[in-house]
C-alpha cells in the first residue's frame, strides 16, 4: 500500500462516520443489453476485475461497510456481488430502484435513513448521482484535490470517501469531509 493510501487508512480508522459512495463497475454499452434496456446492462470481463480490485482495496483500508444500498440496476447488482465475498457476512444489504432512477435527494434519503449506530455505510449507484452526492455533502474542510475529481464526474469503480462526526442519518449539504477519490487502479 502507497503512502497516500496508509494516510487515508489512518484518517478512515479516526473517523466517527464513514461514507462510501461508488459508481458501479465497467459495464457493456446499452444496445447490448437485453431490448436496449439500461437497467439491464450487465457488466463487461473488465468490470468483474475492477468490482474485485475495489472491495480488496477497501478491505485493507479498514472501509468494509457496515451496511450497504445498491441500486437495482443490473450493472450495480454485479459490481456488488464481486465484492461481497471479500467484505464476508457482515455488511447489511438493500437494493433500492430509487438510486438507479432517482437523484440527489432519493440518495440523501437512502443516506438518512441509516440506522443509528451505523459506522460505515457504501451506495453503489450511478453517475452523475455519485459525484454530485460528493460534492454537495462536501464540507469547506475537504481535500480540494478530491473536490476537483468529483466534479469531473466519477469513472467506473470509482469511490468518494466522505467523513464527518455526526450520524449518518443526520448528513446534508456541506456536513461531511470529502478525504479521498480511489480508482481501480489506486487500489494495487
Amino acid at each position: 500500500m502507497n503512502e497516500g493510501m496508509r494516510s487515508l487508512g489512518k484518517r478512515v480508522g479516526r473517523a466517527s462516520h464513514v461514507l462510501v459512495l461508488m459508481r458501479h463497475a465497467k459495464a457493456e454499452p446499452v444496445e447490448d443489453a437485453p431490448e436496449g434496456r439500461d437497467i439491464e446492462r450487465a457488466l463487461v470481463d473488465k468490470g468483474r476485475r475492477q468490482a474485485s480490485r475495489v472491495a480488496d482495496g477497501l478491505e485493507r483500508l479498514g472501509l468494509v461497510p457496515d451496511r450497504i444500498v445498491c441500486s437495482g440496476a443490473v450493472r450495480a447488482r454485479q459490481t456488488l456481488d464481486g465484492m461481497l465475498p471479500t467484505f464476508g457476512d457482515g455488511p447489511v444489504v438493500d437494493y433500492r430502484r430509487s438510486l438507479y432512477d432517482g437523484g440527489f435527494q432519493d440518495m440523501l434519503d437512502e443516506i438518512a435513513r441509516t440506522p443509528r449506530g451505523t459506522r460505515t455505510l457504501m451506495v453503489l449507484s450511478h453517475e452523475p448521482t455519485v459525484s454530485m452526492a460528493a460534492q454537495r455533502l462536501s464540507g469547506g474542510d475537504s481535500d480540494p484535490h478530491c473536490l476537483d475529481l468529483v466534479g469531473l464526474g466519477m469513472p467506473t469503480a470509482t469511490v468518494a470517501v466522505l467523513v464527518a462526526d455526526a450520524e449518518l442519518a443526520d448528513w446534508t449539504p456541506g456536513s461531511a469531509s470529502l478525504i479521498g477519490v480511489l480508482r481501480p487502479k489506486d487500489m494495487r
